[in-house]
């Protein structure tokens, strides 16, 4: 019977094993596959190269939720145009998003987290007005990862009511 592993990772099914190897490298072939899935920033907390999939031009009317999850994180009227090539929120819902000290790469950074699952978001910085916020109160960007996000546009009234019940 296939475990857990195995039905989450049809590859280990298989074999496992890249021809080359002659063994099998459970922890690089998980790694592997998730990264091809774009789980690999969840994972191990990775920085992405702009643009993955890139919600950084997106503004439309609506909600970025936790792709990992699925709980709210950010609402697009709290983004803005950064000069930056990813996303950029000036806050994040209330009680949404957790923060922790970051010192990987040898740099000292803030983390956002989702509060739910523990997905990395991104970091956050104290560079708002300068990062291209316009808003008065322009303090902290997080600066997000488009692959930790998923964006659910907001329905209007008539698509609405046209929702089955």
């Amino acid at each position: 019977m296939a475990s857990d592993i195995e039905r989450s990772f049809p590859v280990l099914s298989r074999g496992g094993a890249p021809p080359s190897s002659g063994r099998k490298p459970w922890a690089a072939i998980a790694l592997a596959v998730a990264a091809a899935a774009g789980l690999f920033v969840w994972l191990v907390a990775a920085t992405a190269s702009p643009p993955e999939k890139s919600y950084a031009s997106t503004f439309d009317a609506g909600v970025y939720a936790c792709a990992a999850c699925g709980e709210p994180l950010f609402r697009s009227e709290d983004k803005f145009h950064s000069t930056t090539r990813w996303p950029s929120f000036r806050l994040a819902i209330p009680g949404a998003v957790t923060t922790r000290r970051d010192t990987s790469y040898g740099l000292e950074r803030t983390e956002a987290l989702c509060a739910r699952c523990g997905n990395h978001l991104g970091h956050v910085f104290p560079d708002g007005r300068l990062a291209g916020d316009t808003n008065s109160d322009a303090d902290l960007r997080y600066c997000v990862l488009s692959s930790s996000l998923e964006f659910r546009p907001r329905m209007n009234a008539d698509e609405r009511a046209s929702e089955p019940r």
